[in-house]
C-alpha cells in the first residue's frame, strides 16, 4: 500500500500526491470558470439543470455509472444532459392533450 505523504527522494515533484490534487482541485476551479459562468451565479437554474442530471443518472446507473458526470460536462451542453432533458418534456401528444383538457 502506497503512503499518501512520500519522503522517498526518488520520487519525481511532479508525481507528489499533494500536487496532483492541487492540480486536480485548479481543473475543477477552471472548467467552472470556462463554463458559462451565468448557471453557477443563477441557483434556481442550476439547481434544476442539476437535478435533471441525478434523476437521469438515478434511471440509468445501472448502464451508466457516470451519467450524473457526463450529464453535467460541458457546462450542461453535453448530449447527455440533452437527452435527459428531453425525457423529461411533455411529447406532442401529451400536450395536445393538455390543451383539449384545458378548455
Amino acid at each position: 500500500m502506497r503512503a499518501f505523504f512520500t519522503s522517498d527522494p526518488k520520487t519525481p515533484i511532479n508525481r507528489s500526491p499533494i500536487l496532483q490534487l492541487t492540480r486536480l482541485n485548479r481543473l475543477r476551479r477552471h472548467d467552472r470558470a470556462s463554463c458559462n459562468f451565468q448557471i453557477y451565479l443563477n441557483q434556481p437554474l442550476h439547481a434544476i439543470m442539476d437535478r435533471v442530471c441525478v434523476i437521469c443518472h438515478e434511471m440509468f446507473s445501472h448502464e451508466r455509472p457516470n451519467m450524473r458526470v457526463e450529464c453535467r460536462s460541458n457546462c450542461f451542453r453535453s448530449e447527455h444532459f440533452r437527452k435527459c432533458l428531453d425525457m423529461f418534456r411533455p411529447n406532442q401528444e401529451a400536450q395536445v392533450l393538455l390543451k383539449g383538457s384545458s378548455s
